[in-house]
């Protein structure tokens, strides 16, 4: 039996083409936005009590508390965790809001894209629809093999 190469198994045909495509399409959009939301991000955290420039940053930040607290359920410990809590809720809200701004700016290049790839798009969709399908399929074939059955 021949092994299906793996860039196939996950994914329908094309899917890949059409994401790179995507990445593209919004290469202007993002060029244009990124320092506005960038800005507002670091606003938006530094407004919650944990400053950070990026969602990177504010990992570290929480990393370098864990570092130097001690052993867990020590009180520098609990702070590390507090911190780490209202860092990722802040983070969540934050990322929240640049995603509305996102969506509102990146609006037009999506529509463009979608009028522009609709076949492919289509084509996409009809390939994840399947997937239950080949996957019960897969399945099928495997049990039948299966020396336990």
């Amino acid at each position: 039996m021949e092994a299906a190469p793996l860039d196939t198994l996950a994914l329908p045909a094309g899917q890949g083409r059409l994401v790179e495509s995507f990445y593209w399409a919004l290469a202007d959009v993002r060029a244009e936005h990124a320092l506005r939301l960038s800005a507002a991000y670091a606003k938006c955290m530094a407004a919650a009590g944990t400053p950070a420039e990026s969602l990177g940053d504010a990992r570290q930040r929480v990393e370098r508390r864990f570092a130097t607290a001690g052993p867990a359920g020590g009180a520098a410990w609990n702070e590390a965790s507090a911190y780490e809590v209202s860092s990722a809720a802040a983070d969540g809200r934050c990322r929240a809001a640049n995603a509305s701004l996102a969506a509102a700016v990146s609006a037009p290049a999506v529509r463009a894209f979608a009028v522009r790839h609709r076949r492919q798009l289509a084509a996409v969709a009809a390939g994840w629809a399947a997937m239950p399908e080949a996957r019960d399929a897969a399945r099928r074939r495997l049990n039948a093999l299966s020396p336990m059955r």
